[in-house]
């Protein structure tokens, strides 16, 4: 005797069939729900790569986060020269701001705090995290050196500004 279940997460209607005790019980997928699930995947995989130039402001953005983490003497943040690289790389302040906004929203989700879930990317969230565990362990393993190193590179680049 089948009966109905619809996934409503992918729109898909799956045939249920009762199987006396001790049988298997298959299920039929409707060809449409494969359908949709293949049309589905790629446009989410192609959603969740960063371009080279937001990779690099990002990778610049942790950077200089993690700088200003460690409290590396001489170093703060430049805002209006953050905002200025990032449009430099990406085409706009606005596109800018935007990734901006997206490394903010990772920080505070790693962080377990509120954060706007519209502003949030996952692939935003991963690349920074690598990106300043890395520095971060090179900022512990050698304060000096690496304070040096990372703080003139942000300053280089205009997130940081010497003080």
């Amino acid at each position: 005797m089948p009966w109905k279940q619809t996934c409503y997460r992918h729109s898909a209607t799956v045939d249920l069939i009762a199987a006396p005790p001790g049988e298997t019980t298959t299920m039929h997928i409707k060809p449409i729900a494969i359908a949709l699930l293949a049309m589905i995947a790629p446009g989410q995989a192609r959603a969740a790569m960063l371009s080279d130039a937001e990779a690099t402001f990002l990778d610049q953005l942790a950077t200089a986060a993690a700088v200003l983490e460690q409290r590396c003497t001489g170093y703060e943040a430049n805002g209006a020269g953050g905002v200025q690289t990032g449009a430099r790389l990406l085409g706009s302040p606005d596109a800018a701001m935007a990734m901006i906004n997206a490394f903010d929203a990772a920080i505070k989700a790693h962080d377990g705090n509120d954060y706007d879930p519209r502003k949030f990317r996952p692939e935003v969230s991963e690349a920074a995290g690598k990106t300043f565990k890395l520095v971060r362990a090179a900022l512990i393993t050698d304060p000096e050196g690496a304070c040096a190193a990372y703080g003139e590179s942000g300053a280089a680049s205009g997130l940081l500004r010497r003080y």
